[in-house]
């Protein structure tokens, strides 16, 4: 798989890939600042289980521009879908798409997480520091 050229810090780049998927839509949609924050937020989770910048890389998070839709609508909702990539210099846009919302309790959720490996390596560095 090619490594995408569009960096989480061009902004220009990344909104255009987020408008050619979303089309006409107007709701459940994405901006790159959400992304960012969905990103950030992921590096501080991440950090917080003692996972190294190193051991990162390869980490996808999937942010969404789902909603919680009323229990009287009867209609599956689109929402759009961004997914990035953790490469070693920062975060880079892998794919976008309109799909068919799952109402969570979040807007990002990591979709490939680091080796077994790195988070056993992250747990006992938390561990021998917190000891």
């Amino acid at each position: 798989m090619a490594t995408s050229i569009i960096r989480l810090t061009d902004t220009e780049a990344l909104a255009e890939a987020i408008r050619n998927a979303e089309g006409r839509a107007t709701q459940r949609t994405l901006w790159p600042d959400l992304v960012e924050r969905a990103c950030d937020a992921a590096e501080r989770a991440l950090a917080a289980l003692g996972v190294t910048k190193a051991d990162r890389v390869g980490v996808v998070v999937e942010v969404n521009g789902s909603e919680r839709l009323p229990s009287s609508y009867s209609y599956a909702a689109d929402a759009t879908y961004v997914q990035m990539r953790r490469a070693r210099d920062g975060w880079r846009y892998e794919s976008a798409r309109r799909s068919t919302n799952r109402p969570r309790a979040r807007d990002w959720q990591l979709v490939v997480l680091p080796s077994e490996e790195a988070l056993l390596a992250g747990a006992k560095r938390q561990l021998t520091t917190t000891s």
